[in-house]
């Protein structure tokens, strides 16, 4: 006699469309920053789009529930995506892209931990987008506001902004850009008070602590979930 195969159970038949959807949309999401401007696509502009959402994003796909593979991690894996095509399309190359993806694989693997662990979605994910956007600001706000901060505190704000993170990970000498050169008063950050993120311990330690984070967000969720109502 034939063996029976193993039947799908309807209830994860039935989830299947809202796992892909989630994975879509999210994965959609952190590619807003292609959208061209003036000059076209840019891959530092997706770069940093990146670099504050990947936080309320893996936020929102943990509170959601979205599982962890293969859907969960499609959603870093598509802005990886994104941010090649945005380098095709422009004149504009990062030396080390990979190095930076992998750091904002870690916070979204992070954020989906926290996501997970509190079962909150609205909420939480909001103060993510907070916190990422507020961090990203700082180092440049003192400047725009009309003085730089003290070169230690605008050398501190630069370690915990995640855009230097993932754009100094990505090879993008950040110190010297724009937006942070003068409002963050760059010119008195001497290499004694800052050394730029160095993507190939920066990647790997952060994705190392994003899936520790995200372990321990699936065993809080599955702890709630079999707890007594």
């Amino acid at each position: 006699m034939r063996a029976a195969s193993p039947s799908v159970p309807d209830s994860a038949r039935a989830e299947l469309p809202r796992q892909l959807g989630l994975a879509l949309g999210f994965g959609l999401l952190g590619a807003l920053g292609c959208l061209p401007g003036a000059h076209g696509p840019d891959p530092l502009a997706e770069l940093a789009w990146v670099a504050i959402v990947a936080l309320p994003c893996g936020i929102g796909c943990g509170a959601l529930g979205l599982r962890a593979w293969p859907f969960a991690a499609s959603v870093p894996a598509l802005w990886m995506i994104a941010l090649a095509l945005a380098g095709a399309a422009s004149e504009r190359t990062l030396g080390t892209p990979l190095w930076a993806a992998l750091c904002w694989t870690g916070i979204f693997a992070a954020g989906w931990g926290l996501g997970r662990a509190s079962g909150s979605g609205a909420r939480l994910a909001a103060a993510g987008l907070c916190v990422a956007t507020l961090l990203a600001l700082l180092p440049s706000l003192g400047g725009f506001l009309g003085r730089p901060w003290p070169a230690r505190a605008a050398a501190r704000l630069l370690d915990l902004s995640p855009l230097s993170i993932c754009m100094e990970s990505a090879g993008v000498d950040w110190l010297r850009h724009p937006a942070v050169y003068e409002p963050a008063g760059a010119l008195d950050i001497d290499p004694g008070l800052r050394q730029p993120w160095r993507g190939k311990l920066a990647g790997p330690a952060l994705l190392l602590l994003g899936c520790a984070l995200a372990a321990f967000g699936a065993v809080r969720a599955r702890a709630r979930e079999r707890a007594p109502a």
